[in-house]
C-alpha cells in the first residue's frame, strides 16, 4: 500500500490502519465506512513488517465503542496491519462497549497496558499478528456505572487466526508480563483460540476466571 493511515479522534474508538502484512494481505477494518471500493483510508495490510505509523503514549480511551452490526464493532483501540517500527506504549482502555484492544495483523509491539471493564474481549488478536506485548494488566467486570452498553465482559484473551487455515502469515504473538483478572461469576475464558493461532503466554498470571484457561 505505500502509506500509512491514522484514523481521525471519532466518537467510539480509535482506530489506525498502516501496510504491514495481515493474514487477509489486504482487509477492511471494522468500524470504517468506506467511500468507494478501494477507499485507503479504511485499508490495511501489504509487505511492510518495518512499517512506522508514528507513536501512541500516554493515552487513555474512556467510554467508547460501539457495535455497528454483526462482525462490525468499534473498539477502544484497533490497530490494523502495524509494524514493529511504531511505538505504543503506557495505554488505558476503560469501559468499552465492544472489545478493548483488538489487532489484525502486523508485527506492532505494545508495553505498558492496562484494560479495565470492557463489555466484550479484553484483548483481541487476530489475522497473524506476530508482534508482542509486555507488561499489562485486564480486569473483567463490566461496570453497571458505564455511561454505554451492559454486560460483564467475554475472553480475557481471545486470539485467531485466518480464516483459511493455510493463509499466511500465521498468529504467533508473545504475551509478557500480563496479570489478568477475570469474572468469576459470568466471565468466560482467560484465554479463547480460533483458527490456528499460536500466540505464546510468558510470566502471565490469570485469576477469578468465569471459565478455563486453555494453552
Amino acid at each position: 500500500m505505500g502509506k500509512a493511515y491514522i484514523s481521525e479522534d471519532v466518537p467510539g474508538g480509535s482506530r489506525v490502519n498502516s501496510p504491514s502484512p495481515s493474514a487477509s494481505n489486504v482487509g477492511t477494518m471494522e468500524g470504517l465506512t468506506p467511500t468507494s471500493a478501494l477507499d485507503p483510508n479504511v485499508l490495511y495490510g501489504g509487505g511492510d513488517d518495518n512499517d512506522d505509523s508514528g507513536s501512541l503514549s500516554h493515552v487513555s480511551f474512556r467510554y467508547g465503542g460501539k457495535v455497528i452490526g454483526l462482525g462490525n464493532e468499534l473498539n477502544g483501540l484497533s490497530l490494523g496491519g502495524i509494524g514493529r517500527g511504531t511505538d505504543i506504549d503506557h495505554v488505558e482502555i476503560m469501559n468499552n462497549v465492544d472489545d478493548g484492544i483488538e489487532i489484525w495483523g502486523g508485527t506492532v509491539n505494545l508495553k505498558y497496558v492496562s484494560i479495565w471493564n470492557i463489555g466484550d474481549d479484553s484483548f483481541d488478536i487476530d489475522q497473524g499478528w506476530r508482534g508482542k506485548a509486555q507488561f499489562g494488566l485486564i480486569v473483567q467486570g463490566y461496570s453497571l456505572d458505564a455511561k454505554q452498553g451492559s454486560g460483564v465482559g467475554d475472553n480475557c484473551f481471545e486470539t485467531d487466526g485466518a480464516e483459511q487455515s493455510d493463509y499466511q502469515p500465521v498468529t504467533t504473538g508473545a504475551i509478557y508480563n500480563f496479570t489478568a483478572i477475570g469474572e468469576p461469576n459470568s466471565g468466560d475464558h482467560g484465554t479463547a483460540w480460533r483458527d490456528n493461532a499460536r500466540v505464546q503466554y510468558h510470566n502471565c498470571v490469570f485469576m477469578d476466571l468465569g471459565d478455563e484457561l486453555v494453552f
